[in-house]
């Protein structure tokens, strides 16, 4: 059986809306929020977060979602 990974890419920079992905939706911020509701799936074997901010990297962590320091090329 094959392994379904997600990677939910969190940028710090948006050049339309200042820190969205740290902008609260029902209380989480969105990058939470999106990992939350995937999640849920029964057919999602791991999520993983890559960011290359420090807040979204500590709060990932702190839920227990796998971290990947998202590199400054990609950015």
């Amino acid at each position: 059986m094959k392994k379904i990974v997600v990677v939910i890419p969190a940028k710090k920079k948006s050049r339309r809306l200042k820190n969205k992905n740290i902008l609260p939706i029902n209380g989480d911020p969105m990058f939470l929020y999106v990992a939350k509701e995937i999640s849920k799936s029964k057919k999602i074997d791991e999520i993983i977060i890559s960011s290359d901010c420090k807040n979204i990297k500590k709060i990932s962590l702190f839920k227990n979602f796998k971290f990947v320091k998202r590199p400054k090329k990609l950015t």
